[in-house]
């Protein structure tokens, strides 16, 4: 049997995934589902230790170096997943599965180049019908190298990466239009190439199709008001919240909304509620320097933090 790597089921709030039982969950959607108690809009979302069809467990992979490297991923427990998952490689040769989840703990361990490289291998070896998971995962390399381009000011390289990403998750949409995890991490490419109408888009599409992922639907909201729609950006905010209490980044990013609008008494109530749940929302540059904001509401949510004029009028 050559195995294939189980992906975790959806957790309940707070919960580290199971790593036994495995159904179809790509990172984008397991990220979000991990959001509801200490939600954030903030990192790129983690790879799935994931294969991207079959129901399996950890227990019926052949191998004792491969069901190591699965159950100390999904325990988070990187490098002795990386040991495991390069055991494996060299006792048992490669394999799609073990060369996908080896890709996802490099991606982990912060090397996106190596991490590039074992994906490419694996969709070498991939059935057609496991590809798109594949091309997901290997979407947040190339995000992960863009990052690295950008920080090291090469503009060039930033944008090949990030495009490099779009196709891999037009690839995967096209393999399956109804996988929300790729419309959502199209969004996410798109949005940190500066293409905010292109990233709105997907991310309400992705909001569509998985209605019950909170973080889908305020990654759409927060881009109206970039869009130049604060009454918009706050009624899907509203809605967020009101589902999700304890999803603190939708309570900010709301008060950055209201403020925006111009009403200085909700801004305040919502973000007394962010800080109430998490108070480092009320620290100077928390919106720039950790969530994935746009830049009209992170100078709104800074100006609301340093009670500067408000930037509209009246409420809607």
């Amino acid at each position: 049997m050559r195995p294939r790597a189980p992906c975790p089921p959806p957790a309940p709030a707070a919960a580290a995934p199971a790593p036994a039982l495995a159904r179809r969950l790509t990172s984008a959607a397991l990220a979000a589902l991990l959001a509801t108690a200490a939600p954030s809009l903030v990192a790129p979302p983690p790879p799935a230790y994931a294969s991207p069809s079959h129901l399996v467990r950890v227990e019926d992979v052949d191998s004792p170096a491969l069901r190591a490297g699965l159950n100390a991923a999904n325990e988070r427990r990187f490098g002795d997943a990386l040991a495991a998952f390069e055991g494996a490689l060299a006792d048992d040769g490669p394999s799609a599965a073990l060369l996908s989840n080896l890709g996802n703990v490099r991606l982990s361990l912060g090397d996106p180049d190596a991490a590039l490289a074992s994906f490419d291998e694996a969709l070498t070896l991939a059935p057609a019908a496991d590809s798109a998971i594949l091309r997901l995962n290997r979407a947040l390399a190339h995000e992960a190298l863009a990052v690295r381009a950008d920080a090291a000011g090469d503009a060039a390289a930033a944008a090949s990466s990030l495009a490099a990403g779009v196709a891999d998750c037009d690839a995967a949409i096209a393999a399956d239009p109804g996988e929300a995890a790729a419309h959502y991490n199209r969004g996410g490419l798109l949005q940190r190439g500066g293409d905010f109408a292109g990233a709105a888009a997907s991310f309400r599409t992705a909001a569509d199709l998985a209605p019950g992922l909170p973080g889908y639907r305020a990654r759409h909201a927060v881009l109206l008001l970039q869009l130049g729609d604060p009454a918009a950006a706050a009624k899907e905010l509203r809605a967020v919240v009101r589902r999700t209490p304890i999803f603190a980044e939708a309570h900010a990013a709301l008060a950055g909304v209201e403020w925006a609008r111009g009403d200085g008494a909700r801004a305040e109530g919502e973000l007394e509620a962010a800080a109430a749940l998490d108070s480092g929302w009320k620290a100077a540059g928390r919106a720039a320097g950790a969530a994935r904001w746009p830049p009209a509401l992170v100078a709104a949510y800074e100006k609301l933090l340093a009670l500067e004029p408000m930037m509209g009028g009246g409420e809607g």
